[in-house]
């Protein structure tokens, strides 16, 4: 009887010390992506959801070629187009108050075959779920980095009951959501009858003058990002012109062509090109 408890005692001390072990690296890894308090700040701050009606009443229209939208203030603005190594599919957007920036947009969707085949290479029953995401990030980045930002730090008995799969996933959230200084003093994920997005806003928690933001229409096939600055000159708070610019946002294209037809697109909707760009664009 007593060699038995004995074998169980060493059985149970081998179990715990493993579990310690293992929680040990996981709090090791999670504290390297978390040692910063500006980064604890990051992770404590969780998405609303807004969802817009259409607008009615249009202040002033932006048309990028490929998509409009409503910037929601009166005046006039400065719009130019530039872009490496495509020139003339990202836009710049001014004027006293605010600077707006889109990048090119692409096709999340052109990535779904090639999602699949990496899924499909790396499948394992042991990180079904984590694989799953990142596939998924490649085709739908905006509803996958909303699910990242609604994760908080684990407290050390989660890390523990995790199993690896869960763990990998967490750590992965943990990446996409750390891993982007803005979003410190707000996050919110909208929808409006055409497109769906992601709004990040501030460096710090007090920053209420920068904003990143991410646009996909719904059916995932057009997809782009941008930046919103607010000048020194401005005294408006950034949300009330990303209120109107998500509230009103809508592609205009059903899929996203080459980038020298999306360079095309934007100067016929009246950008011009920087002169360095314009016999690139031009070109047949």
């Amino acid at each position: 009887m007593r060699k038995l408890i004995w074998i169980i005692t060493i059985v149970l001390v081998v179990l715990t010390a493993g579990l310690f072990i293992r929680t040990g690296l996981r709090y090791r890894a999670v504290y390297a992506l978390l040692s910063q308090p500006e980064v604890q700040q990051r992770m404590s701050v969780i998405p609303t959801n807004k969802t817009f009606s259409y607008p009615t009443n249009e202040i002033q229209k932006i048309d990028l070629g490929y998509a409009t939208f409503d910037i929601g203030l009166t005046g006039t603005v400065s719009k130019t187009c530039f872009g490496k190594p495509a020139p003339g599919t990202c836009v710049l957007i001014s004027n006293a108050m605010v600077r707006i920036v889109f990048m090119a947009p692409f096709s999340p969707k052109e990535l779904a075959e090639e999602s699949d085949e990496i899924k499909g290479e790396n499948a394992s029953a042991k990180f079904k779920k984590s694989l799953e995401r990142m596939s998924q990030y490649r085709s739908d980045s905006v509803q996958i980095t909303t699910q990242a930002e609604r994760r908080q730090i684990a407290s050390i008995w989660e890390l523990t009951l995790m199993t690896e799969d869960q763990f990998l996933l967490y750590i992965f959230d943990l990446e996409l959501k750390a891993g982007c200084r803005l979003g410190a003093n707000e996050t919110c994920a909208f929808e409006n009858p055409y497109a769906k997005g992601l709004i990040l806003t501030g460096e710090s928690l007090t920053d209420r003058s920068h904003s990143s933001i991410m646009f996909s229409s719904l059916d995932r096939y057009c997809l782009v990002g941008g930046n919103i600055q607010m000048t020194e000159a401005s005294k408006q708070d950034i949300g009330l012109i990303i209120d109107h610019i998500a509230h009103s946002f809508r592609f205009s294209i059903e899929t996203v062509p080459s980038p020298v037809e999306i360079a095309q697109l934007i100067e016929k909707a009246g950008i011009q090109p920087k002169v360095e760009d314009r016999a690139v664009i031009s070109a047949p």
